[in-house]
């Protein structure tokens, strides 16, 4: 029990011994048997294939984060101190809940890690560490102010660490939009999921019919066709009542 709880705390991982049994727990648990090397795990890379659905290639562009998860695709955020549940998207429990890594100066501690400390944090891959943060430059994209604003609220109530999606000095530079899955060798099948769940919200209220932009033709069409038609309505009721007040 001591060895599992030391080993969330160094790895941000939900690790469990084979011999505590069945929990039930809504997070990813990653089990550890002792013929198993622990520092092997977190180095292990996951496949690339199957990531991108085989018969489209789903572009994540400007209009894919946080905002439009949440206002049009109902999407619940969650933070969550279990590096293996980042960006997974729960819709076990009827609602549909996505689960963010909260912890940036976890990140940046593993990333470029002092000296003192560098032979217990050189364990997870860089490329790994650098494609997550690269995810919360997805999410909350630097470009627009108000996921900057929204990321800044949620620091603000301590949801998440003020270094979250910060890039180390002397790191790889961030990708520039649109994205496609495949872009993202270990969050590739997350986001590909996250997008198909995106791409097929509809609107089904006036307030996500304001912040359904995806394609800004439509919008413009649908809600100028809105205004014409109440200002149709508002100057017919006007000639009523004028008409009555002269007769």
């Amino acid at each position: 029990m001591g060895i599992t709880l030391c080993l969330r705390l160094w790895l941000m991982l939900n690790v469990r011994d084979r011999q505590e049994g069945n929990h039930v727990t809504s997070t990813r648990v990653v089990t550890l048997d002792d013929t198993a090397p622990v520092l092997s795990a977190p180095k292990r890379k996951p496949a690339t294939s199957n990531l991108v659905f085989a018969t489209e290639v789903r572009i994540l562009d400007n209009n894919f984060h946080i905002l439009n998860l949440e206002r049009l695709a109902d999407i619940e955020l969650v933070p969550t101190n279990n590096l293996a549940d980042h960006l997974y998207l729960d819709e076990e429990t009827g609602r549909r809940r996505l689960f963010i890594f909260r912890c940036g100066y976890f990140l940046s501690a593993h990333l470029a890690p002092s000296r003192r400390t560098a032979h217990c944090l050189n364990i997870f891959d860089e490329e790994f560490l650098l494609e997550t943060r690269q995810t919360y430059k997805l999410l909350f994209p630097p470009i627009r102010q108000d996921c900057t604003k929204y990321l800044r609220e949620l620091q603000e109530d301590l949801k998440f660490d003020e270094d979250l999606g910060r890039l180390p000095i002397g790191s790889t530079p961030p990708m520039e939009p649109p994205f496609v899955p495949s872009d993202f060798k270990f969050y590739g099948k997350r986001l590909a999921m996250l997008s198909k769940t995106l791409n097929s919200s509809n609107p089904t209220s006036l307030s996500q019919l304001w912040y359904d932009r995806r394609n800004k033709q439509t919008w413009y069409t649908m809600w100028i066709a809105i205004v014409v038609f109440l200002l149709t309505l508002f100057f017919g009721f006007a000639s009523i009542i004028i008409g009555g007040l002269q007769s």
